[in-house]
């Protein structure tokens, strides 16, 4: 699809156990309810830490469109 720094993609499993992708959400949510930050803190990264290295992603594939 193309997606980079975060997404969140769901799905449905049918009676067969077949997976089917219902949507992918290019802007997760950033709530502390919400599942990225909640991942994040699991890994030992704060909620600082993570908006920084979001914005630290998107500032380096930025640099690399506009090199191109």
């Amino acid at each position: 699809m193309g997606c980079s720094g975060a997404s969140r993609s769901d799905f449905m499993v049918d009676a067969d156990g077949i997976p089917y992708i219902i949507e992918t959400n290019v802007i997760p949510g950033m709530t502390p309810q919400s599942l990225l930050p909640d991942a994040a803190h699991r890994m030992g990264l704060g909620f600082p830490e993570l908006c920084r290295k979001l914005i630290e992603l998107a500032l380096e594939r930025g640099a690399r469109t506009t090199q191109n």
